[in-house]
C-alpha cells in the first residue's frame, strides 16, 4: 500500500470490474473460468524454472526449489496467469533437468 507522498514504481491503471462479473457467485466463477481457461485454441504454456535462496553475506544456499508458471499469450503479449513454487526437500528433489547449468 502506498504511503502519503510515495510514488509507485509502476503506474497501474484502475479498471472497473464488469458488473456481470462481480454481481453474483455465478458471475465471478464464470469470469474466473474465462480468465484461467481462455478460449478454445488460445495458446498457453507452462514453464518450470529452479531457484536458490542464499544468505547475502556468505553466499550459502539455504533453500532451493522450482517455480511453476502458467502463461497465456493473447495474440500480442504473454501474461503470467499463475505462479507457484515448490520447495526442495529430501523426498522432493529438484528434477535434474532443472538444476542450474543444465539446459
Amino acid at each position: 500500500m502506498e504511503k502519503k507522498g510515495e510514488k509507485r514504481h509502476v503506474e497501474v491503471p484502475v479498471i472497473a470490474a464488469r458488473p456481470e462479473d462481480v454481481g453474483s457467485i455465478e458471475g465471478i466463477v464464470k469470469a474466473s473460468y474465462e480468465t484461467i481457461s481462455g478460449g478454445v485454441g488460445v495458446a498457453r504454456q507452462t514453464v518450470l524454472s529452479s531457484y536458490e535462496g542464499k544468505v547475502q553475506s556468505t553466499g550459502k544456499v539455504v533453500t532451493r526449489g522450482v517455480n511453476i508458471f502458467s502463461l497465456y499469450f493473447d495474440g500480442k503479449r504473454w501474461w503470467i496467469q499463475t505462479m507457484l513454487w515448490d520447495q526442495e526437500e529430501p523426498g522432493n528433489p529438484i528434477p535434474a533437468d532443472l538444476l542450474p547449468g543444465k539446459k
